[in-house]
């Protein structure tokens, strides 16, 4: 979400990404609209945040999935546990991270206490589901055979998998470490066929 006080990259608008709730959802898509009508040759969104609600993310995912023009994503700080999957949505070579950023990638978190067990077992079942199809589209996001990402985080033990940005490029997450500066320039046609007088 745009924030007062956010900077620019350039001169181009720009989509900022702190919180995961239905609320940052919905800013998130109103955001990625009116850029949409600003027209520019590339959206670009800053992740700077540590996570949060899953199906916000699924539903920003969506949002991004459907915008018509390329997007840069931007890791700045932070882009932990959701974060990181928005961060994948950028469009390929144009996934950057800050040099001083950390991405994390996890397996969704189910906690029900107190659930009775067909409860649980139900919450199981969609928390898996949850993992596969995340797991699954960060892996194609980056170019990668689907499963390839969560094959990695196993061989892992499945705990947090913290990145650096040297790292978020090897797997293919991240693109290319630094800040992109956009650079747009404008061009002014002089008016045809008016007459000297």
């Amino acid at each position: 979400m745009r924030l007062p006080g956010s900077p620019p990259l350039g001169a181009l608008p720009v989509v900022w990404v702190r919180a995961f709730d239905e609320d940052a959802a919905e800013t998130f898509a109103a955001d990625v609209a009116a850029v949409r009508r600003a027209r520019p040759p590339i959206l670009p969104v800053v992740v700077s945040s540590p996570g949060g609600d899953v199906y916000a993310l699924m539903a920003m995912m969506d949002t991004l999935a459907a915008y018509d023009g390329p997007i840069a994503t931007i890791a700045h700080g932070q882009a932990m546990s959701c974060g990181a999957a928005l961060f994948s949505c950028g469009t390929t070579g144009h996934r950057y991270v800050a040099p001083s950023a950390t991405l994390l990638l996890h397996n969704v978190t189910s906690d029900h206490p107190g659930d009775k067990a067909d409860e649980q077992r139900v919450n199981l079942a969609e928390t898996e589901r949850l993992n596969r199809a995340l797991w699954e589209r960060i892996s194609t996001n980056i170019g990668k055979p689907p499963g390839w990402l969560r094959r990695e985080h196993e061989k892992r033990k499945s705990v947090d998998w913290y990145l650096t940005p040297k790292e978020a490029v090897r797997t293919g997450l991240a693109s290319r470490v630094g800040l992109p500066v956009f650079d747009v320039r404008q061009r002014l046609d002089p008016l045809l066929g008016v007459p000297d007088r």
